[in-house]
This record gives structure tokens, C-alpha cells and sequence, in this order.
């Protein structure tokens, strides 16, 4: 059975007061959706009530049908009558549903009216069938009786039907009455009466599961006797009942047919707007009146084109158009006027009470569209403050406003704006490739662009006698000059006539002052002075300033090339000086040194103004090649901060410099240092450093043929060895090549294999290719290399990239000093090496004339170092000779074949120059001692210190004690006379020393060093590991 229908009832009235309005509703209440009923899931509860009222059948029940959803109730009708209240505002008197005291709208607050239908109810959800019971099981067997079969099971119950959505509720009748007198009162009074929604169709349920079967009864087996034989034996015979079959399982309900719809929408419902008008009957509209902005135009007081701060803009040709279903008021006039904003006044004694506002005509008929007589006037404010180093350019919306009398409300439908731009007719820009640095007692020339943006001239020549004064300050230590005998720190100039859209340009001489101080900032400031546009009551002004142009130059220092510099220091106009001064004060004062400095904002770029003689006899660098080509061997400095390029806008210096061109320098054992500022561009300085540890591959034109930017072509290989063999022979050569220019970036092609019956040919080139890498990465694991596969033509292709032994230093710059120790360990080994011992870099013997020997003795007392750098020094180079063997033993293989087994002199120079460069670089620059030095023991114990003993039974064949005992048979060859006994206080894991050590330099630095474990600063931080070697006792003695 159904429950009962829903009854309909309808809302009472209700009243709402918010900030901007006041709500009057007499909406219909929504259906609400019923849980209450049977049709809801089916539960165990209900499937006991039925059964037991059923019978208790096996079949289950079915579900219930879900009861019909609940409609939305229609809205109540509403009448009111307006009249305006003595204080601004709308006296409301409602007349239904019922009368009561009026209702008080204050001004500048809508009247909401609402008698909306309600919203239909969801429709309901059928009940699922309930499971069909389980059949009875069948009685198992004994000796007198079969077992019985287990019987059927129940059906499961048929699905509930759903109900349809519950229809929405009609919308009421809204009746606006109002005098004639008093329609304006109808521009804050919003009504609506729409149907209701109708509510969504339910959900029909879900069939119940048939019933399991039975279980059939057990079987059953017994011995009976039957006799005896001959022997009186007695004879048992077995005998069973066989058991029952189980019953079958029940069948499933039904799905339901029925199809639930959603309910149908509420009708909407009428709203009447009706005027009272004297002597006639009230007038039914279908709508109110409503006014929408069509547009308007806009123009400047000098029909010059610009809108300038200090003259006036006028609003003409104001379009207004009745959208509504009823005139617009017949007894108001209503005001429209322009919409003060910070940039635009419409008060002041320039705009008059009439042209601040027009008035809309009165009796706008519907659909009528009219065009307001006269203008609207505005003044436009000038600036506070001249801009600096940017015209004034200010977009700006000019809207109207019209406000309703009797409300003082804003209407809504004027939305339709113009914008326009605020600015000056003229303006200055600086020239994008003026200096932006400079030395000192330089001379320089500054450039700008004087530009008229209007449609008139200027100049005291011109019609409009508008002045136009251009003046020019130097400041901080700059002088300009006229090309006239005088000078001094200012020059100005007034432009007579400039025509209109036209640009005139203005040079100024300047000149640096030879006291400048070095990284300093100069300033040139632009100041461009405009007479005022006139006004008609006013007369002619003095010219004010408009805009101030400032052009910055730092105070550079003149590139110098030093044969016995040991940096290159790439600056540029936005770097820190303090930086500058930390860094090349730190070279020479701790490590005797000189930096050569070259600015990219003062040269432009790295190509070279004039011819040098570089440290290389024979190879000068000639005028326009690049500057890094003069440094060979050494340290390139570079500050990655960003600074402005000329026209080419903000850059890096990474973006100045080719990364095949740091390549090969890196190649050739030089170094690279980036000192990273605050907001430093981490993703960009990375990108480019991937093109500089391994450079791209192009292609050249529509062919498969690949190079290096403009570097070597590729060269053609026979086989693998043949590739092996060139390797090995360019990593032996010790020496840089002789040409600076030379590039050391190799691309290398090998033939096509042999492709075997049933291999495909990128088969068998990938095969090729794996085949290389794993002979390449064996024989060569310090190296990097990129394989290409090439199908069209047939080959593979090889890059030679950069050595895993370079090392590229990013130290962080911060307020404090720049750390000591990096730019120590940035400096080539060699370097390092002569500055801790400067008895081997500049030795005496017996034949040196005592001039000499008194040269050198002042050379080497130039080279005392502080015990702090000395340390720094010889831990660094502790560092990289650990570093360098870690390297290599970590990537051996099994069984190791690349260590030879001899140390016959050829064999150990060959092999310590392809596979430890730093250590053949080492022992070459001790071995031209007659004496071993005190400073060879410390890096060797470090290097010779065998790892903890391991359970390891092919001991022959592990590369890290056959390494060592390699190196120390080179160690011997070398210096014979040497006997070392030592016991480090700590081995790692890896084998490396793990010696204790203390923090050199500043404490920020504290980038983990691969050489061993890890050192504590005194206030209890870990600092860097592992420099400078401690051991029990050390004996340095002269053998037989």
C-alpha cells in the first residue's frame, strides 16, 4: 500500500533586511524528499515481518514501491504600493497577502520581490527483492534408509518500482502599484516569480539473489556378515547407500519495467508594473523601464591626439537607450556625469556646475533611443612627482554615472567605458647602446631622443608657443661639456620647433674624473621641461618638468693583459665592486698573484680591441678574436649576475660566451669559476654548463654530418681500435697545443658493421654501439663520450666531451667575504703546486751566476705565503690527488685488466697521463728536485694508505691494491732514494684516508669533499672533510 499524498501548503511571507537590500518573499515551499517509507534498501527487520506474515515462504519478498515525490508548492501572490519617504527612500504598504504596517527601503537600497514556486521533491527509490531462503538439506543414510536429495531454494524477491520527480510549484503574481509622480522609485524595485524546478527521477531497485540449494543427505558404508568358509572363518561382505544430491539453487527476481521521469517545471508567473496615472485609468506594463549606455565619444582640450596631465577631457555625443516595457520617469530629471577617478577631477574652479553634469531627457518611451545635448568636462591631475627614467603612460577608464533623484542610487546599466592613455606630447629615451661603463678619465658621449607625440608642434616657434627645455646634469664625480671651451656639471638647451610625430636626437659629452673611484656609479640625469597646455582663462605658464631620464655608467677599470696573471675576471656594469676588491685583493696579497679584469659592459662583448702577446711564443692574439683565447691553462672568474646588454636587454654572462669555446679551454686545463649573487638563475648557469661539460651536436644543413658550432669536422675511423689507439694518443700529450685557436673538441665517425643473415641493420648498429660503450667506458674511465647510432647513411657517431677530472667551482657570494679556499682550489695544480714549493719552481745550482741566484732569491721571498693559505694550499692539493684515484677506482671492473703489470718506464708515464693526469702532473713537477721535498710525503701517505683487508679471494685482480702498488713502484722509480713509513690515524670504507682535519677559510664553505672524513670546526659544526694529513710518524730518509 502507499502512504497518504503530500498536502500543499504555502509559505507565509517573509521579510529580510541585508546592507544593500530588503527581500519581501512569498516563495512556495520545495517538496521534501521521504525517507520514512518501504522503499528504501531492504532490510532483515522487514524480510522477518513478511516472511512470518507470508508463511514463511522460501521465496523472498519483493521490494516496495517507492511512493509518489512531493511537488513544490506555488508561490503566493504579492501586492505593494510604493511611495516615497520624506528622508530619501521607499515606503512600502503591502496589500497581500495581507496588510500590515509599511515596510521602510532606505536610499540607496533595492527592493527585492519574490513569489517563486518551489522546487518538485526527488523521486523515490524502489525497494531491492529480498534473497530467496536456502532449500532444506536431505537426511543422510543408514542401513535401512537411502539419503535423500537436498531440496530447491527460494526465488529471490522482484525489484521495487521507483516514483517520478515531484512537479514544481507555479510562480505567483507580483502587482507594483505607483504614482506617476513617483516612478523613479521603480529603478530600486526588483521582482521575480519563476516556476520551481522539477525534482529528478528515482531510482527503481534491485532484484533479490535466488536462494542456495540444499545439501544432499551424507552417504553411508557398513561391513555385514555372511557365513563362514571351510575353515570356520567368518565372511564379512561390505555394503554402502549411496548420498543425495544437492537441490537446486533458487532463480533471481525480477527487474523492474518501470521507467521514473523527472518532474515537470512550475509555470512562471506574472508580474504587473502598474502606474497611476491623474485623470485617467492605471496602466498595466509588462516591465519596467531600464537604461543602457549605447556610448559616447571622448576628446582632449587642444585636439593635439594626447591627453595631458593639466588640461581637460570632454564627454559629447552621450547615446541613452529605454530597454524597459514602460517610459522612464516623466516628472524627474535625472543626472549623468563623469565618474571621478584619482587621475580625473570634476571639481575646481577650470569646470563649471553645467559642465559637470547633463540631465536625460524625461519620457523615454520604450525601445527609444536619444543623444544628450552639450558635454561633460573633466580635469585631468598632474603627477606629484615627475617619472623617472619612464614616460608617464597611464591607462585609464573613463565611465558615466547616472544617479536616480529621490534614491541617490547609482543605476546599474551604464557599464560601457572608454579607455584612454595619460601622458605627456613629449618624451625622452636614452639610447639602448650608450656606455654603461667607463674608466676613469674617459671620455664618453650620451644619446637620447626627443619625441613629439601629438598631432601639433611644439617649440617657443611653434603656434601653440609651448616651450619645450631640455637640461642635462652630471653628478657623482662626471662633467659634461659642450663642444665649446666651458664646461661644468650641467648644459642645457631649449628646442625651438619640433614637428609633430617626429623624433629629434641630442648628443652630450662627458667626461669621468680621474679620481673616480673603481666600480663606482656615475650618474647622467635627463630632465625635459614642458610648458603647461594653455587654458583659455590663463595665461601662458613657465615650463615645468615632465620627466627625468637617468643613465647609469659604471666607473670600470681598462683591461690589461699580465703574462704572470693566474685569473681572468669577467665583469660587468651590475656586479658588486666589493666583490671585485675582495677577490683581486685576495690574489695578491695571500697568493702573490695578479688578475686581469675584463668588463663586457665596457668592450661589449669578449672579442678584443687591440693585439696582445699572450704567455704562448709565437701565438699573439689578434684584434677582434675572443679574449678567453689568451688564457690557456688558467682561471676564468664569472660573476652571474644579471645586467643590462645594451639594446639586447637583461643578461648573463653565460650568454655572452660560447660553451664550445669554455670547453676547450677546460680541455686544455684551464678553469672555470662562477661566483653566484643572490637571485642567481641556477636552471640557466645549468643548461648552459651541459653544453660546456658536453656540447651539443648540430646538424650541418639536411645531412647526417655533425660538428661542434664552427670546430672540426668529423674525423673518419677505421674500427674501435683505431679509436682506442687515437685516444689514447691525445690523452698522453702532456703539453696544451701550441695554436690558442686550436680546438679540443673531437667528433669522431666509425664504419658500418657487418649485418648477419636475419639481423636488421639497427640491430646490429645498436649492438655496435653497446659493444663501443662497454670498451670505451673500460678502457677509458675518466673520459666522457656520446654514441649516436645513424641509420641514413649507415655509421656511428662519437662525441669526445669534457674529462670527469675537471672541475667547474660555483661559490656563493654573499654579504661577507668571498671564501678563501675555492679560489685557492680553483687554480691549476701546476699553479699550485709552484706556489707551495717555490725552491723547485725557480731552483739554484752550481752554475747560476750570482746575479741570478740574487734574482731568484728576491722571486722566492715574494712567494712567502701566510700559514693559512699554505695550509689551504696543501690540502687542496691533497683533495684533487684523492679525488682523482677515488674516481677511478670506483668505476673498475672485474677482472681488472687496465692497470699494467709491469712498471717499466714507458708504461707508467703512459698510464698516469690517460687515466691520473693530476698525479703525473705531480710527480713531473717533484721529480725536478734533486732532494725529495717535505711537501711530496703528505699527498703520496694519502694516496698509498692500502683500504681495511677484505675477505676477497682474487685479490690479484682488484684494482685498488694493484693501484696502489703500481703507483708506489712509480713513486720508487722516480725518486729512489725515498723511504716512507707511515700509519694514517683512519681509512674509509672507499680506501681513501679519513684523516682529521679542521675548516680552512670561511665557514660557509662546506661543499662535501670526496677525500675523506669529515672535519669539526671549533663551535661545533662539521666542516669540510678530510684536509691535511696526520700521521703517527713519518721518516724521510736517503736510502743506500
Amino acid at each position: 500500500m502507499h502512504p497518504t499524498p503530500w498536502t500543499l501548503t504555502s509559505a507565509a511571507m517573509d521579510i529580510q533586511h541585508t546592507p544593500d537590500r530588503v527581500f519581501i518573499r512569498t516563495d512556495g515551499a520545495s517538496g521534501v524528499i521521504n525517507n520514512s517509507h518501504l522503499g528504501g534498501p531492504y532490510s532483515l527487520g522487514r524480510a522477518f515481518a513478511q516472511g512470518f506474515l507470508e508463511g514463511l515462504s522460501k521465496d523472498g519478498a519483493h521490494g516496495v514501491h517507492a511512493p509518489p515525490a512531493q511537488p513544490g508548492a506555488p508561490g503566493c501572490n504579492i501586492s505593494v504600493d510604493l511611495k516615497p519617504l520624506h528622508n530619501r527612500g521607499i515606503s512600502v504598504q503591502v496589500i497581500q497577502p495581507a496588510a500590515r504596517t509599511p515596510i521602510e527601503v532606505a536610499g540607496g537600497k533595492l527592493l527585492q520581490l519574490s513569489s517563486c514556486g518551489g522546487d518538485g521533491a526527488e523521486g523515490g527509490r524502489g525497494g531491492d527483492g529480498a534473497k530467496g531462503k536456502r532449500g532444506r538439506d536431505g537426511t543422510h543414510a543408514d542401513q535401512y534408509t537411502d539419503a535423500t536429495d537436498g531440496s530447491r531454494g527460494g526465488n529471490g524477491g522482484d525489484a521495487g518500482n521507483g516514483s517520478h520527480g515531484g512537479a514544481g510549484g507555479d510562480g505567483g503574481m507580483i502587482e507594483i502599484f505607483v504614482d506617476d509622480q513617483d516612478t523613479n522609485l521603480l529603478s530600486a524595485v526588483y521582482a521575480e516569480s519563476r516556476g520551481g524546478r522539477g525534482g529528478d527521477a528515482g531510482e527503481n531497485g534491485m532484484p533479490g539473489k535466488g536462494g542456495d540449494g540444499g545439501r544432499g543427505g551424507d552417504g553411508y558404508e557398513w561391513s555385514q556378515f555372511a557365513g563362514r568358509d571351510d575353515n570356520n572363518t567368518e565372511i564379512y561382505v561390505r555394503k554402502s547407500r549411496p548420498p543425495g544430491n544437492g537441490g537446486r539453487g533458487g532463480k533471481s527476481g525480477r527487474l523492474s519495467s518501470f521507467v521514473p521521469l523527472p518532474g515537470p517545471g512550475g509555470r512562471a508567473g506574472e508580474i504587473k508594473w502598474v502606474v497611476r496615472y491623474p485623470g485617467q485609468g492605471p496602466l498595466v506594463y509588462p516591465s519596467r523601464y531600464d537604461f543602457r549606455l549605447e556610448g559616447f565619444q571622448l576628446s582632449d582640450e587642444n585636439n593635439d591626439g594626447v591627453f595631458e596631465p593639466g588640461e581637460h577631457v570632454f564627454v559629447h555625443n552621450i547615446r541613452v537607450t529605454n530597454v524597459g516595457g514602460m517610459p522612464t520617469p516623466s516628472s524627474w530629471d535625472i543626472p549623468v556625469a563623469i565618474s571621478p577617478t584619482p587621475w580625473l577631477s570634476v571639481a575646481g574652479a577650470t569646470v563649471s556646475e553645467k559642465q559637470r553634469t547633463l540631465f536625460l531627457p524625461r519620457s523615454i518611451q520604450p525601445g527609444e533611443t536619444v543623444t544628450l545635448v552639450g558635454s561633460l568636462k573633466a580635469m585631468i591631475q598632474p603627477p606629484t612627482a615627475p617619472s623617472v627614467n619612464q614616460s608617464l603612460r597611464i591607462k585609464q577608464e573613463l565611465k558615466l554615472q547616472v544617479t536616480m533623484p529621490g534614491l541617490e542610487m547609482q543605476l546599474p546599466g551604464f557599464q560601457y567605458a572608454i579607455q584612454f592613455e595619460i601622458k605627456y606630447p613629449v618624451e625622452v629615451t636614452l639610447d639602448a647602446n650608450n656606455l654603461t661603463a667607463a674608466p676613469q678619465n674617459s671620455q664618453l658621449k650620451c644619446t637620447w631622443r626627443i619625441t613629439n607625440n601629438s598631432n601639433q608642434p611644439l617649440g617657443h616657434d611653434s603656434p601653440s608657443k609651448r616651450r619645450v627645455i631640455v637640461g642635462a646634469i652630471g653628478k657623482s664625480h662626471l662633467t659634461l661639456y659642450q663642444p665649446s671651451p666651458s664646461s661644468g656639471p650641467n648644459v642645457s638647451r631649449e628646442l625651438s620647433f619640433i614637428p609633430p610625430s617626429s623624433t629629434i636626437t641630442l648628443t652630450e659629452h662627458a667626461t669621468i674624473s680621474p679620481t673616480a673611484p673603481t666600480y663606482s656609479k656615475t650618474i647622467i640625469d635627463i630632465a625635459v621641461l614642458l610648458t603647461p597646455p594653455p587654458l583659455p582663462s590663463f595665461p601662458l605658464l613657465e615650463p615645468k618638468e615632465v620627466q627625468l631620464a637617468r643613465h647609469t655608467i659604471q666607473v670600470a677599470t681598462r683591461y690589461v693583459y699580465q703574462q704572470d696573471s693566474d685569473y681572468l675576471l669577467l665583469a660587468n656594469n651590475s656586479v658588486n665592486g666589493d666583490h671585485i676588491n675582495q677577490f683581486t685583493n685576495f690574489v695578491k696579497s695571500h697568493l702573490n698573484s695578479n688578475v686581469d679584469t675584463w668588463n663586457v659592459s665596457l668592450y661589449g662583448g669578449l672579442s678584443l680591441p687591440t693585439l696582445i702577446n699572450t704567455s704562448i711564443p709565437g701565438q699573439p692574439i689578434l684584434e677582434g678574436q675572443n679574449v678567453l683565447d689568451a688564457y690557456p691553462g688558467k682561471t676564468i672568474v664569472m660573476f652571474g649576475n644579471a645586467f643590462s646588454f645594451f639594446e639586447h636587454g637583461e643578461r648573463r654572462i653565460w650568454q655572452l660566451c660560447d660553451p664550445i669555446k669554455m670547453h676547450n679551454l677546460l680541455r686544455r686545463g684551464s678553469q672555470l669559476v662562477i661566483l653566484a649573487p643572490e637571485g642567481f638563475d641556477n636552471a640557466g648557469c645549468r643548461k648552459w654548463l651541459d653544453g660546456v661539460v658536453f656540447p651539443p651536436a648540430v646538424k650541418e644543413g639536411d645531412g647526417d654530418v655533425f660538428k661542434a658550432y664552427d670546430t672540426t669536422r668529423p674525423t673518419e675511423l677505421k674500427s674501435v681500435k683505431h679509436l682506442v689507439k687515437t685516444l689514447k694518443h691525445r690523452l698522453i700529450k702532456q703539453q696544451p697545443e701550441p695554436n690558442p685557436q686550436a680546438s679540443s673538441t673531437h667528433v669522431y665517425t666509425l664504419p658500418p658493421p657487418c649485418v648477419l643473415p636475419g639481423l636488421s641493420k639497427p640491430k646490429a648498429l645498436h649492438r655496435l654501439a653497446t659493444k663501443t660503450q662497454k670498451q670505451l667506458r673500460r678502457l677509458f674511465p675518466g673520459e666522457r663520450f656520446l654514441i649516436i647510432p645513424r641509420l641514413d647513411p649507415m655509421k656511428l657517431m662519437l662525441l669526445h666531451g669534457t674529462s670527469h677530472h675537471t672541475r667547474i667551482h660555483l661559490i656563493p657570494l654573499t654579504t661577507r667575504s668571498i671564501p678563501s679556499y675555492p679560489i685557492i682550489a680553483s687554480l691549476s695544480l701546476t699553479r699550485r703546486l709552484q706556489l707551495q714549493n717555490p725552491e723547485l719552481y725557480f731552483p739554484s745550482s752550481s752554475t747560476t751566476s750570482a746575479t741570478e741566484k740574487k734574482n731568484i732569491s728576491l722571486i722566492s721571498s715574494t712567494c712567502t705565503l701566510d700559514p693559512e693559505t699554505r695550509d689551504n694550499i696543501a690540502a687542496s692539493i691533497t683533495t684533487t690527488l684523492a679525488t682523482e684515484l677515488t674516481r677511478f677506482l670506483s668505476t673498475a671492473a672485474w677482472p681488472d685488466t687496465l692497470v699494467p703489470r709491469f712498471s717499466s718506464s714507458p708504461s707508467v708515464d703512459a698510464f698516469l697521463q690517460t687515466h691520473l693526469p693530476a698525479l703525473s702532473r705531480f710527480l713531473s713537477f717533484h721529480s725536478s728536485s734533486p732532494s725529495p721535498s717535505p711537501t711530496l710525503i703528505p699527498p703520496l701517505l694519502t694516496l698509498l694508505t692500502p683500504p681495511p683487508p677484505r675477505i676477497n679471494l682474487i685479490t690479484l685482480f682488484r684494482r685498488d691494491a694493484r693501484a696502489r702498488k703500481f703507483i708506489l713502484a712509480a713513486v720508487k722509480q722516480r725518486f729512489p732514494v725515498l723511504e716512507i713509513v707511515g700509519e694514517p690515524r683512519g681509512v674509509r670504507d672507499d680506501g681513501v684516508v679519513a684523516v682529521e682535519g679542521k675548516v680552512m677559510g670561511e665557514g660557509e664553505w662546506r661543499g662535501r669533499e670526496e677525500m675523506g672524513g669529515r672535519g669539526r670546526e671549533r663551535g661545533g659544526r662539521e666542516g669540510v672533510g678530510g684536509r691535511g694529513a696526520v700521521w703517527e710518524r713519518l721518516i724521510v730518509g736517503v736510502g743506500e
